[in-house]
C-alpha cells in the first residue's frame, strides 16, 4: 500500500511539475471558445497547477452558457495537454411569472438569452403589469468589449404601478410612472472581480389616485440623473442543489435633481453566503444594508417589498432612508431525475427601516420591524442554471397576519 502512494505521488509530482503545452474544449455546439477562454488563468507555456485549474473550471461551470465543467490531462513530449470536457445548459428563456395579495397583482412576460452569439452577452425583452398598469424593458449586456477587460450595458424601461406613499401616518395612492434610459461600463479585474461605473437619465411622473384625499400633491413631475459606482465580488462555486462560497455587492448612487441644490446619495452592501449541509441541503443567507439621504420625503428610497426583501409582505407597504435585511433559507433535495428535480425551501426574512426624516435608531423600534417566515417549493429543471421556478407563501408574524405568496424564475438569492 505504502509503495503504491509513493508511485502515485511521483506520478502527481511529475505531471503537476511540467509546462502546459497545449488546452482544447470539447463539447461546445453555441458557446465560443474566444468568450470563455476570457475567464480561464491557466495558459499555454505555464506551469500546470491544480488549484488555478480548479478554479478555472468553475468559473466555466459559473458562466451563463455552461451548466458542468471537466478535465482530462494527457502527458506528450513538450509537455501537458489539457482537455477541458463542457457541457452547456438552456440559456434562451421565456418569461412567465405573476404574483402577488389581495388587491395587488402583479405578471411579468418576455424572453431572455444569457448566451447570445454564443459570447456570454445578455439580451432581455420583457412586459410587465403591475396593479393593472403595463411596462416594460429592453436591456442588453456584454461582458467584455473588443477582446478587452471591459464590458458595458444598455437599458430602456418603463416602469409604471400604484405606489402607496405615506404622509405622517396617512397612506396616499399615486398612479407612478418611471421612465429611464442608462448605460454602465465594467471593469474586469478577473473574471470574479470588477468594478461598474453607470449614467442613468430617467424621469417620474405621479398623479393621486384620489383627488379628493388632501395630504400630498395631485401630480408631481420629477427629472432626474443618476450616477452609480459599484463593486462586485464572486467566489462562488455554483451548483443547481448546492452552491457554496460567497458573493460580496458594493454600490453608491448619487441623484441629481435641477430643483435641488445637494445631490441625493445612496449606499448599499449586499453579502450572501452559501453552506452545503450533508449531501441534500443547503443554508443560504443574504444581509442586506442601505444608507441615503435623510430626507423626511414620502418618497424614500428603500422599500418593503416580497418581490425584493420580505415575502408575503405585499408591493411597496413601506419606505425608509436606511434600511437592514436579514434572510436565511434552508433548502432540502426532494428528489432529483434526469429531467426534473424538486426542492422544498424554509425561510425566514427579518427587516427593519430608518422613518424618512428619523433617527438611525428608529431600526431598533418594533413597529419598523418586518418579519415573516414560510415555505415554498423550487422546480427545477437539470439542463441550465437559471432553470427554477420558485414558489414561495409568507406569512407575517410581526405585523400578525399578513401574507402572500410570490412566484418567480430562480432562486430568491
Amino acid at each position: 500500500m505504502r509503495l503504491l502512494l509513493l508511485v502515485f505521488l511521483s506520478i502527481s509530482n511529475f505531471v503537476f511539475s511540467q509546462e502546459v503545452a497545449s488546452i482544447t474544449y470539447t463539447g461546445l455546439k453555441r458557446s465560443k471558445i474566444e468568450a470563455l477562454q476570457r475567464l480561464t488563468l491557466l495558459q499555454p507555456g505555464e506551469p500546470l497547477q491544480l488549484e488555478v485549474l480548479s478554479a478555472d473550471l468553475r468559473r466555466l461551470s459559473n458562466s451563463a452558457g455552461i451548466f458542468h465543467a471537466s478535465y482530462s490531462l494527457d502527458t506528450l513530449p513538450n509537455g501537458i495537454h489539457i482537455v477541458i470536457e463542457l457541457r452547456e445548459g438552456i440559456t434562451r428563456y421565456p418569461i412567465a411569472l405573476l404574483g402577488g395579495l389581495e388587491d395587488n397583482f402583479w405578471w411579468e412576460l418576455g424572453y431572455e438569452d444569457q448566451n447570445w452569439r454564443g459570447k456570454g452577452n445578455t439580451v432581455t425583452l420583457l412586459t410587465r403589469q403591475v396593479d393593472g398598469r403595463l411596462g416594460g424593458k429592453i436591456a442588453y449586456r456584454q461582458n467584455y468589449f473588443r477582446h478587452h477587460n471591459w464590458g458595458f450595458g444598455l437599458q430602456l424601461e418603463r416602469y409604471a404601478s400604484q405606489e402607496p406613499l405615506y404622509f405622517g401616518d396617512e397612506q396616499i395612492d399615486y398612479l407612478y410612472d418611471n421612465h429611464n434610459l442608462g448605460a454602465n461600463w465594467r471593469y474586469f479585474f478577473n473574471p470574479e472581480e470588477d468594478i461598474q461605473f453607470g449614467y442613468t437619465y430617467f424621469q417620474e411622473d405621479y398623479a393621486k389616485v384620489n383627488t379628493e384625499q388632501t395630504p400630498g400633491p395631485e401630480a408631481r413631475t420629477e427629472q432626474k440623473q443618476l450616477i452609480r459606482l459599484g463593486y462586485h465580488l464572486r467566489k462562488l462555486h455554483y451548483d443547481l442543489y448546492q452552491t457554496s462560497g460567497f458573493d460580496l455587492t458594493l454600490s453608491s448612487e448619487i441623484v441629481l435633481q435641477p430643483e435641488e441644490s445637494l445631490p441625493f446619495y445612496l449606499l448599499r452592501v449586499i453579502w450572501r453566503r452559501y453552506h452545503p449541509v450533508a449531501e441534500k441541503g443547503l443554508f443560504a443567507t443574504r444581509i442586506s444594508l442601505g444608507y441615503s439621504t435623510n430626507k423626511n420625503t414620502p418618497f424614500a428610497p428603500f422599500v418593503v417589498d416580497s418581490r425584493v426583501n420580505i415575502r408575503g409582505s405585499g408591493n411597496r407597504v413601506d419606505r425608509g432612508t436606511a434600511a437592514v435585511v436579514f434572510n436565511l433559507e434552508y433548502r432540502y433535495l426532494l428528489f432529483k431525475k434526469p429531467w426534473l428535480s424538486l426542492q422544498a425551501v424554509a425561510f425566514m426574512d427579518i427587516g427593519s427601516w430608518r422613518n424618512p426624516g428619523g433617527g438611525i435608531n428608529d431600526i431598533l423600534e418594533q413597529e419598523n420591524l418586518k418579519y415573516f417566515m414560510g415555505g415554498g417549493l423550487r422546480i427545477i429543471s437539470p439542463k441550465s442554471q437559471q432553470a427554477v421556478l420558485r414558489v414561495d407563501y409568507g406569512y407575517g408574524l410581526h405585523p400578525i397576519g399578513t401574507n402572500g405568496i410570490v412566484v418567480g424564475l430562480g432562486q430568491y438569492f
